[in-house]
């Protein structure tokens, strides 16, 4: 993935609209300076709900904790075709997210910030087409939330999510069925859209979700690699989930596991 060119494309997207107005991050993670420099970020009026913020607490503890286990497994399958080192690149994230959360960096009562502290986590620590992939997303995730405002937090983070995988498309030209964590986050964005007038998530809906995942990791045995190391090596005679869509399962089990146990049946 040349991120060069990626950003080049973002910045020439971003200078085309309005200033994003988001409060500027105390730091850059000392990658693409000049990118984080130039985003001025205000405070988006979307809050989680008090009883909500816990749980996002203990969300993102068990992603790390669960990136942390898979790395080996992460890396076993990327192995196969691609650089061997998706879970480490994972696990990267996974660290700074744990210092991020020590030091305060990784605010979590507001969505916005939520995501864009991500992005610029998966930015600098993670490389490669995950790293780019991940970064756009979530990059995208929380410029939406600042401008759109809903009935229900669901559907603004639907709506988010959606701004998040069509700025992939646009900008890292990663398409659905090119063998990437694409193929699981668009289904998956999907479930949630169908949900979106819903005031929250009951149980059984975090267990579908998670099945929704499950089902298209699944599938991308099928799918040809057409992005990453993965897509300049030959096919193997015994094809293999791709590792970007396998993490994003995984992230999202830890999840669910958290919010469905204290969630309405």
């Amino acid at each position: 993935m040349n991120y060069e060119l990626v950003f080049q494309k973002y910045d020439k997207w971003k200078s085309k609209t309005k200033r994003l107005n988001i409060q500027t991050l105390p730091d850059s993670l000392e990658f693409h300076d000049q990118l984080s420099a130039e985003l001025t970020l205000n405070e988006s009026h979307l809050l989680f709900e008090t009883s909500v913020i816990p749980s996002v607490n203990q969300a993102l503890q068990a992603v790390i904790k669960r990136l942390h286990n898979e790395t080996d497994a992460l890396n076993r399958l990327d192995a196969v075709s691609g650089d061997g080192d998706t879970g480490t690149a994972f696990a990267r994230a996974a660290d700074k997210m744990t210092q991020d959360l020590t030091n305060g960096k990784l605010i979590y009562d507001r969505p916005s910030l939520l995501f864009r502290r991500l992005g610029l986590i998966a930015e600098s620590r993670m490389g490669g087409t995950c790293g780019a992939i991940c970064g756009l997303f979530f990059a995208a995730t929380a410029k939406s939330l600042l401008s759109t405002q809903s009935n229900t937090l669901i559907e603004d983070l639907s709506n988010a999510f959606e701004a998040g995988i069509q700025s992939v498309e646009s900008y890292a030209r990663v398409q659905p069925g090119d063998k990437s964590l694409l193929d699981v986050l668009i289904p998956t964005v999907d479930f949630i859209k169908s949900r979106c007038t819903q005031h929250e998530f009951t149980s059984q809906d975090w267990q579908e979700l998670v099945s929704v995942a499950e089902q298209a990791v699944e599938e991308t045995k099928n799918l040809v690699a057409k992005v990453g190391r993965a897509s300049y090596t030959k096919s193997v005679e015994t094809p293999v989930v791709d590792p970007g869509a396998y993490a994003v399962c995984i992230i999202l089990q830890a999840i669910s596991e958290v919010f469905s146990a204290t969630a309405t049946h």
